[in-house]
């Protein structure tokens, strides 16, 4: 007996549970899901909002972003140090000598 059925997809045998999914809306109402793969990297579910009446398009799309665990984040003065700094130039600035020239007119 194959654990592969044509019209509900692979059996329950043979499934492997990747994660949950949760349904949120966006900022426009769209649905999506997002779930949790591991503590690091995250899923996300769109609708693919190109597809096209009729084109072989996917219908949904899947992301997978990678997260800093709570515990591994930078304290908030950690942060504030890693804010871009100048370079120190290595040349230094030069001044004019001074010339006390009163008839100049500027």
């Amino acid at each position: 007996m194959s654990n592969y059925n044509a019209f509900h997809g692979p059996r329950p045998a043979s499934r492997i549970k990747a994660t949950g999914l949760w349904k949120h809306l966006d900022k426009n109402n769209t649905p999506y899901f997002e779930g949790t793969l591991s503590p690091t990297v995250k899923v996300f579910i769109f609708k693919n909002g190109k597809k096209k009446d009729g084109s072989r398009e996917p219908d949904y799309e899947m992301f997978f972003c990678s997260v800093v665990p709570k515990d591994e984040q930078p304290s908030e003065e950690a942060e504030a140090d890693r804010e871009p700094r100048r370079k120190s130039s290595t040349r230094q600035k030069v001044e004019a000598p001074y010339d006390d020239d009163d008839d100049l007119i500027f």
